[in-house]
């Protein structure tokens, strides 16, 4: 009997540790290949603190009010001004990622455009993607579902250019070879990445600050891929 409870006692310690191990953080419910990166990177990094992350798909703004409201322990990426606007969410100081912002228009495309130029044209990109409305925020844009309904619009007319991360508006566009569009050369922008944990964690985000320094000194991290 001593055994059977010795044993049980065992089985709940084990279970109770597992889950404290648990860390819950938003993604974005899209497709994303950026979004893979982080995660990978992220994955790699709290391994080497004995933490387990699971990576939870959600609307992007639903996941960030959800880790702000400390519903899930945090976010994978986000822009590096969140800091100052949301102080239930902490920073953590090294980018897990950097994102191409990258333009496609019609009828012939620049070979390089900045935000000043796009901002007189008539503008689409996909709903939520924090970097893209807060350059966006002082005019009127078209909001899309997604990268694929963007370039549509595009084609048919009903906006000048779209605008969203490179990786995914690229291969939107290989999804859709019959849309006339052309890509403005080089990027618009390029923006570092953070992970967020909400305020909750702020010692293990000082203890993954450590790691993440450590593995980018080894060179384990590719934060600028390829435009």
């Amino acid at each position: 009997m001593h055994r059977i409870l010795a044993t049980g006692l065992l089985v709940l310690f084990a279970m109770s540790s597992s889950a404290s191990n648990l860390l819950r953080l938003g993604r974005s419910e899209q497709p994303s290949e950026l979004t893979d990166r982080a995660e990978a990177v992220l994955r790699v990094a709290y391994l080497r603190l004995g933490i387990t992350p699971r990576f939870e798909p959600y609307p992007l703004r639903r996941s960030l009010a959800l880790a702000a409201k400390g519903e899930l322990d945090g976010d994978t990426m986000r822009v590096a001004e969140l800091a100052d606007e949301i102080p239930s969410l902490v920073r953590v100081a090294v980018p897990v990622v950097s994102l191409s912002v990258v333009a496609y228009g019609h009828g012939g495309c620049p070979n390089q455009i900045s935000w000043a130029q796009l901002l007189a044209k008539r503008l689409v990109h996909e709903r939520g993607v924090l970097v893209l409305e807060r350059r966006t925020r002082q005019v009127d844009v078209l909001n899309s579902a997604g990268n694929d309904d963007a370039l549509r619009m595009v084609s048919e007319g009903l906006a000048d250019y779209a605008v969203g991360v490179g990786v995914e508006l690229d291969a939107a566009r290989e999804r859709h070879p019959r849309y006339r569009l052309c890509r403005v050369s080089m990027p618009v922008e390029q923006v570092p990445l953070y992970h967020y944990l909400h305020e909750r964690h702020r010692g293990l985000a000082a203890r993954l600050t450590g790691v993440l320094e450590d593995m980018q000194r080894k060179g384990e991290l590719a934060i600028s891929p390829a435009p």
